[in-house]
């Protein structure tokens, strides 16, 4: 286990990968150390409190626990807690704002700061300073619910151990799993030829290099991973269909930015239309998607034929650079108002 010592009134930041741990410790008792956890891959998902107490329904975490991002995704593990468990959840970070609130010199090296500049270092401008947790901080709620500040009970050596935790989608792990793999390669649903295989990834090297998608959900994210997938394996139609389902995703996630009621049932032809106006540049590349997809998706209404079928390969990766093309709009979008 690396050990890292954190000086006085400064910070530190570490990279944690699924499963790896971190141990705080409290050396000389009495600390209060403000903790943040952000996603690597998107900075706009972070460790948040207010999600984490509705989803453990509580203030105070127990070993055991899970913690949760603000997108409702459990991102760390509550290991072990050998301190009397007091980690505030409450209060906002001290900052510069809080400083001359308090009266305090202006000046004063505060933990807004400290993080903002460890997240400079590594290339990331926060636009939001989520709520820290709090470690080792003796936050008292009364009876009457105002809040008090009591000494911190941690004693010298107390420790707090967390885990990085993978996505818990069970689709996903089971997509990964090995056994999962030699079954499908025993059904025949596709053909064991790795260089057929590596010709079609070559063929998307260009598309995924261009992106930029550090703003896509990761759940999306993954979504078009299996549809790489798809196509590198030879199901053409699958990722063609999957694609056509994964746009009209993106655009129910981003239909709040157009000011659109997400609850009114409509067809996706529908829905390119509403949102046609905000981003012009891919309206076709959108309904190109949708076309790709309707076309293998509802054969009876596309005329599918022999010819199409050896034409999907061609149309399923233009079907991708369309997919990527629009779903990279529709989260980059900025509405004016916002």
């Amino acid at each position: 286990m690396k050990r890292i010592e954190i000086p006085a009134e400064a910070a530190v930041s570490v990279v944690l990968k699924a499963r790896q741990t971190c141990r705080i410790v409290n050396t000389e008792g009495g600390q209060v150390v403000d903790t943040w956890a952000f996603c690597v891959d998107d900075a706009d998902e972070y460790l948040s409190m207010e999600h984490s107490r509705s989803a453990n329904y509580t203030l105070l975490f127990k070993p055991g626990e899970r913690l949760f991002s603000n997108r409702f995704r459990p991102l760390l593990r509550l290991l072990d807690d050998t301190s009397p468990g007091y980690h505030d959840t409450l209060h906002a970070a001290c900052s510069a704002g809080s400083n001359r609130f308090y009266n305090a010199p202006r000046e004063y090296p505060n933990c807004q700061d400290n993080l903002l500049r460890q997240m400079a270092d590594r290339g990331i401008r926060l636009e939001h300073v989520p709520c820290p947790w709090n470690l080792f901080e003796h936050a008292l709620v009364g009876q009457d619910y105002a809040l008090a500040d009591g000494a911190s009970a941690a004693a010298p050596g107390d420790y707090v151990e967390l885990e990085a935790l993978e996505d818990d989608n069970p689709h996903l792990e089971e997509y990964f799993s090995l056994h999962r793999a030699q079954e499908v390669l025993e059904s025949k649903l596709i053909k064991f030829d790795p260089d057929a295989w590596l010709a079609l990834a070559e063929d998307l090297e260009i598309i995924r290099t261009s992106r930029k998608g550090h703003k896509i959900p990761i759940h999306v994210r993954y979504r078009i991973i299996e549809i790489h997938r798809s196509y590198i394996f030879g199901n053409c139609l699958a990722a063609m269909a999957l694609s056509r389902s994964v746009l009209e995703y993106s655009i129910l996630d981003n239909l709040h930015k157009f000011d659109i009621d997400p609850e009114q049932s409509k067809k996706l032809s529908h829905r390119i239309d509403d949102i046609r106006e905000y981003v012009p540049d891919v309206y076709e590349s959108m309904e190109a998607v949708r076309d790709y997809g309707n076309m293998y998706i509802h054969p009876e209404k596309t005329k599918f034929s022999k010819e199409s079928l050896l034409r999907s390969k061609a149309n399923a990766k233009d079907c991708l650079k369309q997919l990527y093309t629009s779903v990279e709009a529709l989260y980059f979008f900025q509405n004016a108002n916002e």
